[in-house]
């Protein structure tokens, strides 16, 4: 209550206070909401959504509330009822009285914040608003619903606040959704942020500037441009094959793959733009020859990346969780395509930026060439960058001391992060789902505070089991004279202790609404009197006559055909009750509960009992049937979860009991298979269902699933790492050891930054760390690492550190830095946790693995010098020295004949290697 310190429902219901509170009750019922179907505008109310247990009949739609304990009347509000209401003391005893819908009024449904069952001291009150299930969301149904349901939001969005008494949070089946996508178009402006931070990065720091003269011709923007360009162009191209395919792209699909694509991407983007940076212009060599020569150095690497990274994601898409298998195909689909267009349109688009600066042109005003002078290729300087790796970071890297010191370091890491792993919490608590300011997170709050109980839980009992015998309903009851361990009776005990069983009340038994509805006393089972005055072999006879339901007014005296009989007598022997109890259990599911009969069957239980009728008089067998109970509340995913384990751990122990009691039942009856009696103890079996539990089903083999896409992830990095470097196992078990550890490391810190394991996490820890970004800081430096060929490991790392070190850091690290940083102010939660923190470290760690760990693995464990390419580098050595030599000796023998030639006026040579040559004169 606003303003008012804590309340009571007793007091509360004060008309001074309830008054506001009705009339909102009230117009959420008389809901008229318009809706659009096939091209038409046309119009819903509640009667055409809700769920009417008591099928079209009026006011019979299923509402629970406090004011339907009144069956939603003013007047008995304010006058009391007689069931509920004490008038002379004016003291509401709490009985559950039916609703105007026809149900029961369940305390726990109707009243929150009380302990044991002091219910009018409870402090918040509780309001249903109970809609039926649709499958076909194309269906006009499905319409219908989520036009009730918008115009229902709509409503509480504008009368909440004018409360004068009441604070209230509220939420419906379409707000999760509807959050979810106002958030993603509200974060739109933060991820195009991002991009255009990574942009404006790459745009500068791929140009290498000479001279503040000659910026404009030396940065570029166009290329930058044409980069994110092909970017963008595969993961759209992948998205358009799944549109193709018919197959819908996620939320995760549109935000992530672009950036996974921008990490990779542009690391090949700036390799390939620093590498001809670096590399000098031979003497008459085009512009092709040059970036061939290039290429060929550096599309190797590309190509052990890409196809590693897109194998892995393939790969990954055999786990079994539809999200991680469009988001994992998807991106393995966008990294070849990114591929396929870098090195064809690309280069394409290098080739003509560098034919516009060798022209002296600007970058993006391409049409003006400026006069400054044209910097040679021997004037220009190294960057800065260069010269930071080859002659400080890397020989300090080297030194053996701190190379002692980066493994032990990074081994103390390693195990702590197996540690903080062993503690990770599995599971995505709902509250992420949405803003932390939005309505539907007040709602979890309070329901977590208040709500008494959470979902309806329902015991399935599957297989032929006859009901109708005592010993076998006997298990199944919770009446007088029933098993100690029946299902009701196990259920019932665990409701006693729902800390620790996860359940809460105890669950509805049919059979034994049933046995009393049979009862005589009860004025439940009637027909009509069909037989009156027909004897038995009488054409028109009949073995069953029309149900008469409790509240028609037919007399069984005197006798006549409209007159109503009990079903059955006081007195049945053994036979006749099981007879009886398949003769009426039609009867029973579709008798409708009233004042009279509140025994009847069909609201409760009409679609909780699967059977087959053998004739028109007595069911066959009973296939199915299911008993509801109710778990306790749960918002966080480790109660959801601890729910369902409990839920089936207490559905196999009732499994375990039925099968043994039944096997006793067969072994004292001497009942053997294929007796007709004979009750298979194995085809019996007790299930549960919530409706969560499909979604927390993945979390309790989400460890299993997550070690399987794991060891699935690394079989082809090593395999392409080994393939492609010539069969080298010691770099491939490099590259595999480091993404490895780039993964466990990483989500090892995220949890420490309260990070949850769950589909989200798999697919951005396991799938981007270990076939995105991990490759990518570790693959390209590998390679160059196992091609140098001069000197010691330490000087070949200093030679590799010195090429890659550069192209590591600004190509892959600080690309994809400044975008994530930008994450951190999204609205979503789902972004700021599980894209913001994970890719924030991921990215961090990728850069201390790949710039300080694995330069000093490959000191001292790195392969061995290639063997063909040390041999194609003498081969090459002793042709160009044999050049030398060729040119040397025509060098002598041409000055030879120029002193001679100093004291006459004219020579003719002779000798085979002149051959026929005309004088010369000098």
């Amino acid at each position: 209550m606003k303003d008012k310190g804590t309340f009571t429902v007793d007091n509360s219901l004060k008309r001074e206070y309830w008054d506001e509170l009705y009339d909102l009750q009230m117009e959420l019922k008389t809901i008229n909401a318009t809706y659009e179907f096939n091209g038409t505008t046309r119009y819903v109310v509640w009667d055409d959504t809700c769920l009417n247990p008591l099928e079209k009949e009026e006011n019979g739609c299923s509402l629970f509330s406090p004011f339907n304990y009144f069956q939603n009347e003013r007047d008995n509000i304010c006058l009391g009822n007689k069931f509920l209401v004490n008038i002379d003391d004016n003291f509401i005893n709490g009985l559950p009285c039916a609703g105007d819908f026809g149900s029961p009024i369940f305390p726990y449904l109707a009243f929150g914040g009380y302990e044991e069952e002091d219910y009018w001291n409870g402090e918040a009150m509780i309001f249903n608003f109970i809609n039926s299930n649709v499958e076909d969301k194309e269906s006009e149904q499905f319409a219908r619903v989520m036009a009730w349901e918008g115009a229902f939001i709509k409503i509480m969005e504008d009368q909440a606040p004018k409360l004068k008494y009441y604070d209230v949070a509220y939420f419906c089946e379409r707000s999760i959704e509807d959050e979810i996508d106002a958030t993603a178009e509200e974060d739109l402006g933060i991820f195009l942020i991002a991009y255009l931070v990574i942009f404006l990065y790459i745009m500068i720091a791929l140009g290498k500037y000479s001279s503040l003269r000659r910026v404009p011709i030396d940065m570029k923007v166009s290329l930058a441009i044409s980069g994110i360009i092909v970017i963008l162009a595969s993961a759209f191209a992948a998205t358009g094959i799944f549109g193709w395919l018919g197959v819908a792209s996620n939320l995760i699909v549109v935000e992530v793959v672009p950036f996974l694509l921008l990490a990779i991407g542009a690391d090949n983007v700036f390799i390939l733009v620093m590498d001809i940076q670096r590399e000098k212009r031979l003497e008459g060599e085009s512009l092709d020859d040059l970036i061939a020569r290039v290429f060929a150095k550096a599309g190797p690497s590309m190509l052990l990346c890409a196809m590693t990274e897109a194998t892995v994601f393939f790969m990954g898409s055999v786990i079994d969780m539809p999200a991680i298998k469009v988001f994992a195909i998807n991106a393995g689909i966008a990294i070849l395509f990114n591929f396929i267009l870098q090195i064809t349109a690309f280069l394409a688009i290098v080739k003509l930026d560098l034919a516009r600066q060798g022209g002296n042109r600007w970058d993006v005003i391409c049409c003006y060439k400026s006069s400054s002078e044209k910097i040679k290729d021997e004037e220009e300087k190294e960057s800065v960058i260069d010269i930071f790796f080859r002659e400080y970071y890397t020989p300090v890297l080297m030194h053996d001391l701190v190379g002692f010191v980066v493994i032990c370091a990074f081994s103390a890491m390693f195990g702590y992060s197996i540690y903080s792993i062993s503690t990770a919490v599995v599971g995505l608590n709902q509250n992420l789902s949405v803003p932390a300011d939005s309505y539907v997170a007040k709602y979890f709050d309070f329901m977590e505070t208040y709500l008494m109980v959470g979902v309806p839980v329902y015991f399935i009992l599957e297989g032929k089991y006859p009901f109708h015998k005592e010993d076998f309903s006997n298990l199944i009851c919770g009446t007088s004279g029933c098993d100690l361990f029946s299902l009701s009776e196990q259920i019932s005990r665990a409701s006693l202790q729902p800390e620790k069983s996860k359940i809460a009340t105890q669950a509805t038994i049919w059979v034994d609404d049933y046995k009393d509805w049979l009862k005589p006393s009860s004025s439940c089972c009637r027909t009509y009197n069909c037989n009156y005055r027909l004897d038995e072999d009488d054409p028109d006879y009949s073995e069953k006559c029309d149900f008469c339901p409790a509240n028609i007014d037919a007399n069984s005296f005197p006798f006549n055909p409209d007159s109503c009989l009990d079903c059955q007598s006081a007195l049945l022997s053994s036979e006749e009750a099981e007879d009886s109890f398949k003769t009426y259990l039609d009867y029973f599911l579709y008798d409708k509960p009233n004042e009279f009969c509140s025994k009847g069957g069909y609201a409760s239980y009409s679609a909780a009992v699967n059977y087959t009728m053998a004739d028109e008089i007595v069911y066959d067998s009973i296939q199915a049937s299911a008993f509801m109970a109710y778990h306790p509340v749960c918002v966080d995913s480790v109660d959801c979860q601890a729910n369902l384990e409990m839920g089936r751990e207490l559905a196999d122990n009732i499994t375990m009991t039925i099968r043994q009691k039944v096997e006793a039942i067969n072994n004292q009856s001497g009942l053997v298979f294929g007796d007709e009696d004979f009750v298979d103890p194995e085809s019996i079996s007790v299930w549960t269902y919530a409706i969560y539990y499909p979604y927390y089903e993945q979390y309790i083999t989400l460890g299993t699933v997550a070690l399987i896409q794991l060891g699935i992830c690394f079989i082809p990095v090593f395999l392409f790492t080994f393939i492609l470097l010539g069969f080298d196992v010691i770099s491939g078990l490099i590259v595999l050891v480091t993404v490895g550890l780039i993964v466990i490391d990483t989500y090892g810190f995220c949890v420490l930054w309260d990070v949850d394991m769950n589909a989200l996490t798999l697919i951005i820890t396991d799938l981007i760390s270990a076939a995105g970004l991990s490759v990518e800081f570790c693959g390209h430096t590998v390679r160059t690492f196992a091609l140098t060929t001069e000197g010691t490991r330490k000087d070949r790392t200093i030679q590799t550190m010195s090429v890659m070190g550069p192209s590591v850091l600004l190509g892959v690290a600080l690309t994809n830095l400044p975008g994530i940083v930008c994450l951190n102010w999204a609205n979503a939660q789902l972004i700021e946790i599980f894209f913001f923190r994970m890719n924030f470290v991921m990215t961090l760690l990728g850069i201390a693995h790949g710039l300080i760990l694995l330069p000093v693995i490959l000191a001292y464990f790195g392969p061995n010098a290639n063997k063909m390419k040390i041999y194609e580098e003498q081969q090459k050595a002793i042709d160009e020295l044999g050049r030398t030599r060729s040119e040397t000796k025509t060098d002598k023998k041409t000055d030879s004949m120029k002193m001679k030639a100093k004291g006459s006026t004219k020579i003719t040579p002779t000798g085979p290697e002149y051959g026929d040559l005309e004088e010369s004169a000098f």
